[in-house]
């Protein structure tokens, strides 16, 4: 339940005219220790003005309508130059300008400066959120609850709160892109699975898992190497794989996005490692970049531009029901095989 002005009024004994004064600093002056005591109230309560309410000095009885925004929220650190959110957030404009709804992005440096910012957010000027990437605990999730406000998350499916989420089945499709690596004979397969903050990753490695259990084949903790979800990650991690003697080596790597796997062919190209002729690469997203890779890039293809048009659906179907839906959506992902993967040489 939103807290009003006149909550604040009989929460510290003043009128709501003093508690409209002490908010908006004027128009006429208050006593130091009567906005001493408002300000308190407003803490006590975790009462937030409103700032669209403010700006268009809606008067006393008159209830907000809908805004037809979007907020966006995701963190700022992995935007510059990441295919992935690139491709989710043209599916979201796409989506919003043909429901002619307006987008505002908030975007922080971390994920733990959103907690301290969910003011900004929760100040009327959106009509309901898409979080883009978040980890699988955060409080802005019970944030979203507790004021019972249009939520969607994309990249997680959260089977533990109810809150709607779209995503691909991460676990199944990682599985048959490394039980394909298996029929091409590879056995000693390495995974460069970023880091476990997004439950992606987690299912990812599940799958990866999975797939050798089904062929049999024992499962090597030092085959799998975190990193992060990026270029520089993958580059890296494949250089200290290089270093490991040549009994040691996989034959190929699963990577748990293009990104890591597109560094890896950097790393590799560097080195003048042949692939797929001597280790095979196999990534996950199908960005843009990945088909002109050298050689062209064997992935997993997540239907971005849909997710990023679904979620926009879906949050636009909770903000005309007037309450959150918790609903879960799996799209389907596709395994995309290009050059990158070849079949072990006997």
């Amino acid at each position: 339940m939103s807290i009003t002005i006149r909550d604040l009024a009989r929460a510290s004994g003043v009128s709501a005219a003093t508690v409209s004064y002490v908010l908006n600093n004027g128009p006429k002056p208050v006593k130091p220790e009567t906005r001493e005591r408002v300000l308190k109230a407003a803490a006590e309560l975790n009462y937030h003005p409103n700032a669209v309410a403010r700006g268009l000095g809606l008067k006393r009885g008159l209830s907000l309508k809908r805004m037809n925004t979007i907020g966006l929220i995701n963190q700022f650190a992995v935007w510059p130059g990441n295919q992935y959110f690139s491709a989710i957030l043209d599916g979201i404009l796409y989506a919003c300008n043909a429901a002619r709804q307006g987008t505002t992005i908030f975007a922080e440096h971390s994920w733990d400066d959103m907690s301290a910012n969910q003011a900004t957010y929760f100040d009327g000027r959106c009509d309901g959120f898409i979080l883009l990437a978040a980890p699988s605990v955060h409080p802005l999730f019970e944030a979203f609850q507790r004021r019972q406000l249009p939520v969607v998350v994309i990249g997680d499916l959260l089977p533990d709160l109810d809150v709607s989420c779209i995503d691909v089945d991460n676990a199944l499709a990682a599985e048959e892109a490394v039980s394909y690596l298996i029929d091409q004979g590879h056995r000693r397969i390495g995974m460069l699975c970023g880091d476990f903050v997004s439950a992606s990753a987690r299912l990812r490695l599940d799958g990866y898992r999975q797939a050798l259990a089904k062929a049999g084949i024992a499962y090597d903790e030092t085959l799998v190497l975190p990193g992060g979800h990026y270029a520089r990650s993958g580059h890296e991690r494949a250089l200290q794989i290089l270093q490991w003697p040549a009994d040691r080596r996989p034959t190929a790597l699963f990577c748990s996005n293009d990104g890591i796997a597109l560094g890896v062919l950097d790393a590799l190209h560097e080195l003048k490692v042949s692939v797929p002729e001597e280790i095979s690469v196999c990534g996950f997203d199908d960005i843009p970049s990945a088909p002109l890779a050298q050689p062209a890039l064997t992935t997993v293809r997540q239907p971005l531009n849909r997710i990023g048009m679904r979620a926009v659906e879906l949050l636009l179907e909770q903000i005309t029901a007037g309450k959150p839906t918790g609903r879960k959506e799996v799209l389907p992902a596709e395994l995309i095989i290009r050059d990158s993967v070849a079949a072990l040489a006997e």
